[in-house]
């Protein structure tokens, strides 16, 4: 599981409404989360990528192998 707020995209998304509307001042940290919108975004896609790969290479190995890969 990514541990990723899906809030601070519903964030960047008003903030970016604000922005367009102009006459409405968006906070200083609004304006930070939005500067930082492709890291965010970058960051959520290649974690996915990282858990989904991982799943995919343990789902390969044989189950009497898996044993072998528990805690000890």
């Amino acid at each position: 599981m990514v541990n990723f707020d899906e809030e601070i995209l519903t964030l960047i998304r008003e903030a970016k409404c604000l922005s367009r509307i102009g006459s409405i001042d968006i906070p200083e940290s609004a304006k930070i989360v939005l500067l930082q919108e492709d890291k965010f975004k970058m960051y959520k896609n290649e974690l996915l990528f990282v858990l989904s790969e991982h799943q995919r290479i343990f789902n390969k190995i044989r189950p009497n192998t898996k044993s072998l890969l528990v805690p000890h």
